[in-house]
């Protein structure tokens, strides 16, 4: 089993998910994708950061910029919709982002005045997390509860299920492989209080 990660280290993953779900990923991006290390382990998070590693040592930032934009933004629509509303409702703009808004207003968190996507972009939950972990904020096991486990699943395998490209199946498996870790921890630490 992995060693329970310190919130250090889950916030790291956090903001990494938030970057590579924003925008292409781009070689600065690439570079750090290649200094992770795991330990030779057979636990899904390490095998797929392990496979999310070698294709960023091949990764061509054209391919990477061609499939980004397939997948989430396409000819007016992407292969995919990264949003939380969209995998609750099937609709953008509802009630799941009202309540999003809802609660970062009450976490005191606002919405950077240059940001374009709503804040129930997957990538933008991610960034949460980050804030709400590096700020040791007691509600980060609730908001995960309500603004990812419903939904991380289906996303992360659609992702990984697409036939665009290679590199963004990989980066499915390992956001597939963190958040159920998240979840496990999240639900030992109820079971042990």
């Amino acid at each position: 089993m992995i060693p329970a990660m310190t919130d250090p280290e889950r916030s790291f993953f956090y903001r990494l998910f938030a970057r590579l779900l924003i925008a292409p990923a781009d070689q600065p991006l690439l570079d750090l994708i290649q200094q992770i290390q795991t330990a030779a382990s057979e636990e899904p998070l390490a095998v797929a950061l392990n496979e999310l590693h070698q294709t960023a040592l091949t990764a061509d930032l054209k391919q990477l910029d061609d499939e980004y934009h397939q997948l989430f933004i396409g000819l007016g629509k992407g292969e995919l919709s990264p949003y939380l509303s969209w995998y609750q409702t099937g609709f953008l703009m509802e009630k799941p982002l009202a309540l999003l808004r809802r609660d970062l207003i009450e976490l005191g968190i606002k919405r950077q005045a240059d940001t374009t996507e709503p804040e129930d972009h997957i990538s933008a939950v991610c960034e949460v997390m980050a804030l709400l972990i590096a700020g040791q904020n007691a509600g980060q096991n609730t908001f995960f509860q309500r603004y990812l486990e419903p939904w991380h699943a289906a996303f992360f395998t659609d992702l990984r299920n697409s036939q665009t490209g290679v590199f963004y199946p990989t980066v499915a498996k390992s956001g597939l492989a963190f958040m159920n870790l998240e979840s496990q921890r999240i639900h030992r630490s109820h079971h042990e209080a």
